[in-house]
């Protein structure tokens, strides 16, 4: 943003302080984990998940099972 006042004004100094925060002169990191925690129990390779299934019934006579890992508590879901 151009700044057409003086660089002392209140304005202008927070348009300053908010640009230098964010300076776009360095690459673009990842800011989250790249685990696979479909395959993996929170996401350590090698660690399954343990999981309880329990079969339910849905509408129009769909049966399925769902599950639950014990250790991170992700519900997965399978057909019957």
């Amino acid at each position: 943003m151009r700044i057409k006042e003086n660089s002392d004004s209140w304005r202008a100094s927070g348009i300053l302080k908010r640009d230098f925060k964010h300076d776009h002169s360095e690459p673009i990191t990842k800011f989250y984990s790249s685990k696979n925690t479909r395959k993996w129990c929170r996401g350590k390779v090698g660690v399954k998940h343990d999981v309880v299934w329990r079969a339910e019934e849905g509408f129009f006579g769909y049966k399925y099972k769902t599950g639950k890992c014990l250790h991170c508590g992700k519900i997965m879901f399978s057909s019957v």
